[in-house]
């Protein structure tokens, strides 16, 4: 099953270095292209597939991936993620600061309780 997290999702991809090799029946322009026979960054789109299907398709029975498609989901999705990871993470920072104060608070009247029983036996 998919996960609905991206972030869970982009963890298990991985970015691939591979060559575009030059179509056999490519003529002597469309083998010019920069693409071809040079190193590529990109991702396999069958792995792809598993993790983010709606962004693959298939013609001819090469399959093909949606790289702007699958850049803007991941950049606006991704960040809706973290920006909420961020909140929560924040009230939980605001959350322990509080109880700090109030642990800080506690110690202090502590002190002024052992100061006064010390001070009540000398």
């Amino acid at each position: 099953t998919i996960s609905n997290s991206v972030l869970a999702r982009l963890k298990n991809l991985e970015s691939k270095y591979f060559y575009w090799k030059t179509p056999d029946n490519a003529d002597e322009e469309e083998a010019k292209l920069p693409f071809y026979n040079t190193v590529q960054l990109g991702f396999i789109a069958q792995e792809i597939e598993k993790e983010f299907p709606e962004f693959v398709t298939e013609d001819n029975g090469y399959k093909q991936l949606n790289y702007a498609g699958l850049g803007s989901f991941i950049a606006v999705e991704a960040s809706r993620e973290l920006n909420e990871k961020i909140e929560q993470q924040q009230a939980e920072i605001e959350q322990l600061k509080q109880e700090n104060q109030e642990i800080k608070t506690e110690i202090e009247n502590l002190k002024l309780i052992i100061n006064e029983i010390k001070n009540t036996n000398n």
